[in-house]
């Protein structure tokens, strides 16, 4: 649904963010991700991401990612953090 309103819905609205004016749709977009992540984290047992071997390191990658395309930087602009670095199987 946040997807989908951020592609119809077009206020025609820029706030300024740190020096980057950002679409006010992306904003509630991105708002409404995060709302649903802490209600999630909130309510799901412990055990549950434990058992699913939920980490963090994906998601935090994809948001560098996310800041790095808002910035107009590539990922060779900044060396990815050890602690970051995703196996993949």
């Amino acid at each position: 649904g946040a997807v989908l309103m951020s592609g119809l819905w077009k206020p025609a609205v820029e706030i300024d963010v740190l020096g980057q004016k950002l679409p006010l749709e992306g904003l509630v977009r991105d708002a409404i991700f995060l709302a649903v992540a802490a209600v999630s984290l909130a309510i799901t047992p412990k055990a549950t991401r434990q058992s699913n071997e939920f980490g963090w390191a994906p998601i935090a990658e994809r948001a560098l990612a996310r800041v790095e395309a808002v910035l107009g930087r590539g990922p060779q602009s900044m060396a990815m953090p050890a602690w970051l670095t995703v196996a993949t199987v």
